[in-house]
């Protein structure tokens, strides 16, 4: 049976998964059955698994890896939940059960092989199989992995879980000190074949030592699930980090210090690689001398990462404004990370959509859900996209006004088809999810109802990929249209800022009107919700030369192209 275990975070309440079978049993086998676990023959003395403080009702436990050392379990394929009271009850009843069967074969003489006792023990495994597999059918709301790492080095591990073959893997970053991770249920594939296997182990071929608190499939209260909920559909996707220098990026200041005594503090270098690899812009905000600081990041050989760097003696609040602007974001999905308490009240103070950080919770960044950002091929190379853009902008200026002449010469080529594989599909939702001044309805999706949105009979899907002379900015749009008997409706639309202003959404429009008239519809129809964040594009559908009439609702309106005029496709952008 399971320990008892309240997590520190009170407004956390968490159900318990039970049973044989349970993915992260280690913990309770260790504390409160003696029970064989699982776990691969180099991890050191068996012994230190015991050691556990109660804190609170909180157990620990210390696992020692030594070198190659992996730590495994089963892994359930349909587990079931169990409220934290009722297991408590169970519990109770439980240990009075096999106390009363190990009284009877004490004073029993004739049961010298402890034979009754043994009956009672395989009773109450019996009840626990019954239990998980009739009674308690509710399913985990995600892996909870919440641990203490006493290194004062960043160090990293691998977590894997397989069937017959490997459906999950993910490399976990461990910062030192504390470190939470929350993986949703969701994520993991529930119809796998051949026995589950949950693993974990260090990256490298190191000893490591981690302090355990919780490791576990776990549930969420319902009044928490909606908490947590509307914290993840406010808090947008983080697109662009802003790193201090001083005390934060490295040790010491760069102003006082000898150059050579200022080094990367532990475990950055990997998190600004690991941002890089989410497709997550990184630039700096710093009070120092340009030359001189700029000259450090040069030498640490990292200046590739950062875009628009904001290194003056002027307000941070005002160099964030200008990254912004630079990159063409909303000031909502930057983060800020800064040493200064200082300077984190005056960005708030100006800017309090801006999300600040302490470098004391580097730990908990990449755990965090508006740090979760979809991994694609895109994002993977979407700095090296940026500086495209830059080299871009530097050109288009030598043009002057003429800018439909400039985008004439960039050679540019758009290809618009289905996303009907994986990798088309994961971009489309990580567009849907990230872009707001594009986004038409403004409607939040997560895989489960994007998938259902893509199963849709009456609906066509597409995604759209540009190009031009510069470099391949991948796919920057993906559209969703309903198909009625006369007409065709345009309801969602998420286009990246990238390609915005360079006729890519009114060249796709123009294409949608052509390709309804091409299947004898009457009208195509865009279905506009019009909130704050996208206004821009309000205003390029207002400047449609085909728009005919419109509705207009509360807060959304209807533009309606009637399909009995010439649609002439502008021919800036090449369709192939």
């Amino acid at each position: 049976m399971p320990i008892q275990i309240k997590i520190i975070k009170k407004y956390l309440e968490f159900h318990r998964y039970i049973g044989q079978s349970t993915a992260w049993n280690v913990l309770y086998r260790i504390v409160m059955n003696h029970a064989r676990y699982i776990i691969r023959e180099k991890i050191r003395n068996a012994q230190d698994l015991h050691t556990v403080f109660t804190l609170t009702h909180l157990f620990l436990a210390t696992i020692n890896f030594e070198r190659w050392a992996k730590l495994e379990a089963y892994w359930p394929k349909n587990p079931r939940m169990m409220r934290v009271s009722s297991s408590r009850a169970e519990q109770y009843v439980i240990d009075k059960f096999n106390i009363f069967g190990a009284w009877l074969s004490r004073i029993l003489l004739f049961d010298r092989n402890k034979k009754i006792s043994t009956k009672f023990s395989w009773l109450t495994e019996i009840w626990c199989m019954l239990s998980v597999n009739t009674i308690f059918r509710s399913a985990p709301d995600a892996l909870y992995i919440k641990f203490y790492s006493p290194s004062t080095e960043l160090r990293a591990a691998e977590l894997e879980v397989t069937g017959d073959q490997p459906f999950f893997r993910k490399k976990i970053i461990i910062f030192p000190g504390w470190n939470e991770l929350i993986f949703a249920y969701s994520e993991f594939n529930t119809s796998f074949t051949g026995i589950g296997r949950v693993k974990l182990w260090p990256s490298d071929d190191q000893p490591m030592r981690l302090i355990f608190t919780w490791l576990d499939l776990v549930s969420f209260a319902d009044t928490e699930k909606n908490v947590l909920q509307n914290k993840r559909e406010k808090l947008k996707n983080i697109k662009c980090v802003c790193w201090d220098l001083d005390n934060t990026l490295w040790s010491g200041v760069i102003g006082d210090d000898l150059a050579s005594n200022v080094i990367l503090n532990s475990g950055v270098l990997l998190l600004i690689q690991e941002f890089d690899r989410r497709g997550i812009i990184q630039s700096i905000v710093s009070k120092n001398d340009f030359e001189i600081a700029w000259k450090k990041i040069k030498e640490l050989n990292i200046e590739k990462y950062f875009l628009y760097p904001s290194i003056n003696w002027g307000l941070k609040s005002e160099g964030i404004k200008s990254i912004a602007g630079e990159l063409n974001i909303g000031l909502d999905s930057i983060a800020v990370i800064d040493d200064s308490i200082w300077e984190r009240e005056e960005i708030l103070t100006h800017l309090p959509m801006v999300r600040t950080f302490d470098p004391e919770e580097l730990g908990t960044l990449l755990s965090r859900n508006d740090f979760m950002v979809p991994v694609t091929k895109e994002s993977m190379v979407r700095r090296k996209m940026y500086q495209e853009e830059l080299t871009r902008k530097v050109i288009s200026e030598n043009w002057g006004a003429d800018f439909h002449g400039f985008l004439q010469t960039c050679e540019m080529e758009m290809k618009i088809f289905s996303p009907n594989i994986l990798e088309h599909q994961e971009r489309s939702l990580e567009l849907l999810q990230r872009t707001n001044q594009f986004n038409l309805s403004g409607r939040s999706f997560d895989k489960g109802s994007f998938d259902k949105m893509l199963r849709h009979q009456d609906y066509e899907h597409f995604c759209i990929k540009v190009k031009d002379k510069f470099g391949d900015y991948g796919i920057v749009l993906f559209a969703s249209l309903r198909l009625t008997e006369k007409e065709i409706i345009l309801e969602d639309l998420a286009m990246s800022c990238r390609v915005a202003q360079k006729m890519v959404e009114t060249t796709f429009l123009y294409w949608c009107a052509s390709y309804a008239k091409r299947i004898n519809k009457l009208f195509f129809k865009i279905s506009l919700s019009m909130t704050y964040k996208n206004k821009p594009l309000q205003q390029c559908l207002e400047s449609l030369d085909l728009i005919t009439s419109s509705l207009s609702m509360d807060d959304s309106k209807i533009l309606i192209i009637d399909l009995a005029q010439e649609i002439d496709i502008p021919q800036i952008i090449k369709i192939t």
